[in-house]
């Protein structure tokens, strides 16, 4: 599949949401490289354009149907439709059997749109902005049908609905809010500082904490039934990875006291690496693999994602592989790359999948078009063991029973009231 745009900005996104290659229509010589290519070309385009370009696109006998609507009347090249035996023809949208269908269709296939979510009290707003083209995707009030993605399907558990998550402002953090609210949740992100949140979207509410302090963190995890965890230390030594990739599950697990909430954990790929110079310096793959650990002991459905090295993908390497055992451990590129945002997609669809509960893998991509079918991703991993500690087909070098007496007590505090 092949996408024409005018944007280039646009290529990325079409290229993660399954286009095999990108062309920007206003440059000439990228359209000539597909002359006479094409059996069928889809015109969604609603703008004055230049339909003849498309037309000289097509092979013998091709077919470019319209169903966009431009104000004006298209001047149309009798000669690129002569030459060629080409055809043009429209389409009109269904009624609602066929809008269901459709719906149905995608339900099935995993087919989703990027789109920006606005409230009704926002449409004159938004209205505005259309007329500005003021928009990346087109909007939509938050009144719409409720096709099968919102209906529970097989393999899927039941959808949580509103979902915290911590470390929101990171680089990460900020792609699963983005996640989040896309694919319709009531989104709270943890935010230590307000000031620093300024950039997330007005949609998602910001619940003031401290990842260090548990007893700030009461009202961030009040009323939610999903938990997304994102946040790091970033460099800050030893005593960084413990206070805060640890503690911080430690204390919002503390927090939850008992109550249900789905689980998603991001750490690192080659959390088992102990021998690494990087985790000998800063104990960060050590602490983080405790923080799984607690996961797994809480008692509550969880997955855990140790992706790759962020956004050092390739343009066409999107396809997404799940390993498991964790056995990469250069430290370096090698071990796996993945985008940003695709960890994000990850993540959030796990909260909703039987086939990822319980389950800890590590994140890379491979080159080929985006992964659109996430429980075909999920299911073919193997769960974690019952009351295991550490995730299925890691290696067993980090014994329990030698571990600092604080975090056995921890482990024990979790157990006991799971």
């Amino acid at each position: 599949m092949v996408v024409f745009t005018t944007s280039p900005g646009k290529a990325g996104d079409a290229m993660r949401l399954g286009a095999h290659e990108v062309v920007i229509s206003r440059n000439a010589d990228e359209m000539k490289k597909h002359a006479g290519s094409f059996d069928f070309i889809l015109d969604t385009v609603a703008a004055d354009h230049d339909i003849n370009q498309y037309l000289n696109l097509l092979r013998l006998e091709g077919n470019l149907t319209l169903v966009g609507a431009p104000p004006k009347p298209l001047a149309l090249s009798s000669f690129a439709l002569i030459f060629g035996n080409r055809s043009v023809s429209g389409s009109n949208i269904g009624g609602i059997p066929q809008t269901q269908e459709m719906l149905d269709f995608c339900g099935q296939h995993g087919i989703t749109a990027d789109v920006e979510v606005i409230p009704i009290q926002k449409v004159n707003e938004a209205w505005r902005r259309l007329l500005k083209a003021d928009v990346k995707y087109p909007s939509r009030s938050t009144w719409r049908l409720s096709g099968p993605s919102e209906r529970k399907q097989p393999g899927m558990s039941a959808r949580p609905s509103t979902v915290l998550v911590v470390g929101a402002t990171g680089s990460i953090g900020r792609h699963v809010v983005d996640e989040a609210l896309r694919e319709g949740y009531a989104v709270r992100a943890l935010v230590r500082d307000p000031a620093g949140a300024r950039r997330l979207p007005a949609e998602a509410q910001r619940v003031v904490g401290d990842l260090t302090r548990p007893e700030t963190l009461a009202a961030a995890v009040d009323g939610v039934d999903a938990i997304v965890f994102t946040h790091g230390s970033d460099g800050q030594g030893k005593a960084g990875a413990e206070r805060i990739d640890y503690g911080g599950v430690r204390n919002v697990l503390t927090a939850l006291a008992g109550r249900k909430a789905r689980i998603a954990l991001m750490t690192a790929i080659g959390a088992t690496d102990r021998d690494g110079a990087y985790n000998r310096a800063t104990e960060a793959h050590d602490w983080k693999r405790r923080g799984e650990r607690l996961v797994r002991a809480c008692g509550l459905p969880y997955t855990i994602v140790r992706p790759g090295w962020f956004d050092r993908n390739d343009h066409d390497q999107l396809r997404l592989v799940a390993l498991q055992g964790d056995t990469r451990h250069s430290g370096t590129p090698r071990d796996g790359v993945v985008a940003r945002r695709q960890i994000a997609e990850v993540l959030m669809r796990s909260l909703s999948s039987v086939a990822a509960d319980h389950k800890t893998f590590e994140l890379v991509a491979e080159r080929g078009p985006a992964t659109a079918d996430f429980d075909a991703l999920f299911a073919p991993l193997a769960a974690d063991a019952p009351r295991a500690l550490d995730g299925a087909r890691d290696t067993s070098n980090m014994p329990p029973d030698r571990e600092p007496e604080r975090v056995r007590e921890d482990l024990r505090a979790l157990t006991g009231r799971s």
